[in-house]
């Protein structure tokens, strides 16, 4: 079992979320397991929660265009901050056969294997799900779940989030300032309060959940722990 640090250390707490866009990486997963031909730069849009900056919406507007798909099958515009990921998911759909329309139904096939992945990432033998911001679903799971969960994502998701910190969120993000760090960590936003940091050279995690949803609180507790855990 992999070595996991939370943040509710000294009470013992497990907190149970709903992990919204901290999930994103878990999800892309499935990039490996179908053998999609994304680009690192595309994959890194998958787990993005971006800015909807310029860079952003031309990557995903030429991501799109590649697969040859139609930007008015996706739920939500170019500039929204979890278009990669929807991007994603028509492929997934397109190279399965399964229907375009509805991707973001909970029944629908693409939803299915997408939890099944989640699930078997975290160790977890269900979750409970809602339906996210962005139209798709969303999972319900204990900050320990999540963590052992980013620590079995596959290296190359990983390493393509290193490889694009600036993609993953932008200016001013808390997961694109940690990434942009000399330590190889690998870092994740949520809404929330959320953010979840792994260092997979040591194979431990921690997350951080803010109560009050504070960003300034997030950031400063976030860097504070990643000194404390000696990983700079």
């Amino acid at each position: 079992m992999n070595s996991l640090v939370e943040l509710s250390w000294e009470t013992g707490e497990n907190p149970i979320v709903y992990v919204r866009s901290c999930a994103k990486p878990l999800q892309a997963s499935l990039i490996e397991d179908y053998g999609l031909d994304f680009s690192d730069e595309e994959i890194a849009l998958c787990c993005a929660s971006h800015m909807g900056e310029k860079v952003h919406r031309e990557l995903a507007a030429r991501f799109l265009a590649r697969l040859g798909l139609d930007k008015s099958l996706l739920l939500v515009p170019f500039e929204h901050n979890c278009v990669g990921k929807h991007i994603m998911m028509l492929e997934l759909c397109r190279v399965n056969g399964w229907e375009l329309g509805g991707y973001g139904e909970f029944e629908h096939p693409v939803q299915i294997a997408v939890k099944n992945k989640v699930c078997r990432l975290c160790g977890c033998a269900d979750l409970p799900v809602v339906k996210d911001g962005c139209g798709v679903p969303t999972f319900e799971m204990t900050l320990q779940d999540l963590m052992r969960g980013f620590l079995n994502v596959p290296g190359r998701i990983l390493d393509a989030m290193r490889e694009f910190p600036y993609i993953i969120g932008g200016a001013g993000k808390l997961d694109t300032k940690i990434m942009s760090l000399p330590a190889g960590l690998v870092a994740k936003n949520g809404a929330g309060g959320l953010c979840v940091v792994a260092n997979p050279s040591v194979g431990r995690a921690f997350a951080v959940k803010i109560a009050d949803e504070n960003p300034h609180t997030r950031e400063v507790v976030a860097m504070e722990m990643i000194k404390d855990l000696g990983w700079l």
